[in-house]
């Protein structure tokens, strides 16, 4: 009775700011996936069931101290090393790419488990506090974010890749590095980013980045063949204007021709059926949302709390838009999910357990308002 009535003071605790963003977001995500899929796909229940276990996966989360989780932080992320690494060697190749594990039937992404991995080891490594005034004091810890970026742009996956290079910067930047130091970090992001271009990325790849910003100038047949999911989508979001045509009624999602519309496109179905206030509502909550895990990382004392939250916070913010950026034919198109809308299993189950975590932090901040980070 005593451990239940602590855990229910605890649960008290949560923060509303973090749950109430994610659930309305979820509630739409599996609105949108069934218009989508014109309410006759099993992609509904199928999310229902990743939500429920993801609830369940959750709660340990959110429970189990974060500050006993650090410990096992570098064993997880060697593990992770590892999996990426055989993907290369036994994975199996689907749509041209090396991504996935296979467990019970299910498509697994060693990719999307990396990156909260990758949070928990740089919060481990920089909780203390140490000032990054060296370059070699803060090439460590980015090099833990390169690694497996390397690894997995390698697959293909050039849209999970590129996440952690502002999750490592912003937790870095948070963690005390120099202002001084900015600009040679910069020098050596564009180095990589170039170098990356020119040795890693495949052709297909290249061609995706070049149809994206020069898209005015394709002909009718580039559009309808390298740049077809760019044209469909951007397509979808022109026909929506400023309300949409009704939930259920897009032209494009209806008929089918929006190519993977209830997973990397979502925001296009969004665009087309509820127009520019439903995506401006969906602007809303994710500001609502990464705002208030924000606002956990001010008020803990805790270093390694505050680098989890301003982690976690970077990653579903970056993905969210770089998944509206693609969609608008700002960015390549890269095969991202918008956080907690799109379908998707591991996406899905990796950025609950990262709020988890956020909650965790919450709940095990001081009751007293704090005034500084630092």
């Amino acid at each position: 009775m005593v451990a239940a009535a602590g855990i229910l003071d605890r649960l008290r605790r949560v923060d509303l700011g973090v749950l109430l963003p994610v659930g309305l977001l979820l509630a739409l995500g599996l609105a949108l996936i069934h218009s989508a899929t014109d309410g006759g796909g099993a992609q509904v229940p199928r999310q229902l069931r990743w939500i429920a276990i993801g609830v369940l996966v959750a709660i340990p989360f959110t429970l189990y101290p974060y500050t006993r989780m650090l410990r096992f932080a570098p064993m997880f992320y060697l593990a992770g090393i590892v999996a990426l690494i055989g993907l290369y060697f036994f994975g199996p190749t689907i749509n041209h790419a090396k991504r996935w594990i296979i467990i019970g039937g299910q498509q697994v992404q060693p990719s999307e488990l990396m990156k909260l991995v990758t949070v928990l080891l740089l919060a481990r490594t920089l909780r203390f506090g140490r000032v990054l005034d060296r370059t070699r004091k803060w090439i460590v810890p980015l090099s833990v974010g390169v690694v497996p970026a390397a690894l997995i742009l390698v697959q293909p996956d050039l849209g999970t890749a590129l996440l952690f290079a502002p999750l490592a910067f912003s937790v870095v930047l948070v963690s005390g590095i120099p202002l001084r130091s900015l600009g040679l970090l910069a020098l050596i992001g564009a180095i990589l980013v170039g170098g990356g271009y020119e040795f890693v990325l495949r052709d297909y790849q290249k061609e995706r980045i070049w149809t994206a910003y020069n898209y005015d100038r394709l002909t009718a047949s580039q559009r309808a063949g390298p740049a077809y999911q760019l044209n469909q989508s951007l397509t979808a979001i022109s026909g929506g204007g400023l309300s949409g045509q009704g939930h259920g009624e897009g032209a494009l999602t209806q008929s089918g021709m929006l190519p993977l519309d209830y997973n990397d496109f979502v925001f296009a179905v969004l665009a087309e059926e509820h127009g520019f206030v439903g995506c401006c509502v969906v602007l809303l909550l994710f500001s609502v949302l990464i705002l208030a895990i924000f606002r956990v990382a001010w008020q803990t004392r805790d270093p390694a709390g505050r680098l989890i939250c301003v982690g976690i916070g970077t990653l579903i913010g970056a993905q969210a838009l770089v998944h509206m950026a693609v969609t608008l034919g700002l960015a390549p198109t890269t095969g991202m999910t918008l956080p907690l809308v799109s379908y998707g299993g591991s996406s899905l189950l990796v950025t609950l357990a990262g709020l988890a975590l956020v909650q965790n932090v919450a709940i095990n901040r001081p009751r007293t308002p704090i005034v500084s980070m630092r």
